[in-house]
């Protein structure tokens, strides 16, 4: 493959590595919260 190939591939699999941890770091943000008001 030529070199521009593996840079774009990279930069694909960054930004959706980079969005699937933003995904996770929300959803544990509300589980959270959720959790911590049904506690309360």
């Amino acid at each position: 493959h030529s070199k521009a190939f593996w840079i774009i591939s990279g930069s694909a699999v960054s930004g959706v590595l980079i969005m699937a941890g933003f995904l996770i770091w929300k959803f544990r943000a509300l589980f959270s919260r959720s959790s911590d008001e049904t506690l309360k």
